[in-house]
């Protein structure tokens, strides 16, 4: 398949080897959401309009702080304060009224907001790349790991975006993808659970319990 602008983030994802591919993609497209509004996109007004509005979850705003560039995030910061005053307190709303657009502020985030339209986009991407490209399904089916959420997300947008011969196959490659990962820590952590009996001779995986919460 012939490479363009949008096929490009999909192809570099399964270029690499480790893991579930769509957490690679996913955290590159949350490290560069961070990037992007750290840097010269906390200027540009409509920018700032809607991170006035959302703000950030708190993992996002400690994404943003450990980029390093605390005085964009301050500013932000700022302003963001000064919509949740005016917003609250700007009129005479009703209590009910206020503890809704208090929870609103709270649940909103930018960058959760930016990177699951680009996810999903990425997804549509890879059904169209899954369909096409024989050698790409291959190196699909090459990775070592699939998450259940992330199977989850192909399946659902499989179904939509696929004719049903393609989509089956698609449904097959997942499930054996997602077996084979969840046999392999299921095992990782059943070996790190004996290790704890006083007759085992089984050197403890130290990190077992993270890699199975990371599939799950």
């Amino acid at each position: 398949m012939k490479e363009d602008i949008c096929t490009i983030p999909i192809s570099e994802i399964f270029d690499e080897s480790d893991g579930c591919p769509f957490c690679r993609l996913r955290k590159k497209l949350e490290t560069r959401a961070l990037d992007y509004i750290s840097g010269a996109a906390m200027m540009e007004p409509d920018i700032r309009i809607k991170t006035n509005e959302k703000g950030f979850c708190e993992k996002h705003y400690a994404g943003l702080v450990s980029c390093g560039k605390r005085l964009p995030v301050a500013l932000m910061l700022q302003s963001h304060c000064n919509e949740i005053r005016f917003s609250l307190f700007g009129g005479n709303a009703s209590a009910k009224k206020k503890a809704e657009k208090a929870r609103g502020f709270h649940d909103g985030c930018y960058v959760c907001d930016s990177v699951d339209f680009n996810f999903r986009n990425l997804t549509v991407q890879f059904t169209r790349m899954y369909k096409q490209d024989e050698d790409f399904r291959k190196a699909f089916t090459q990775q070592p790991q699939l998450c259940v959420p992330h199977y989850a997300d192909l399946l659902a947008v499989g179904e939509k975006e696929l004719d049903k011969r393609t989509f089956a196959k698609l449904e097959a490659d997942c499930d054996l993808m997602l077996a084979r990962t969840l046999k392999e820590e299921y095992d990782r952590i059943s070996a790190f659970c004996k290790s704890f009996d006083y007759n085992s001779e089984i050197v403890p995986d130290g990190k077992a319990i993270e890699k199975m919460i990371e599939v799950l």
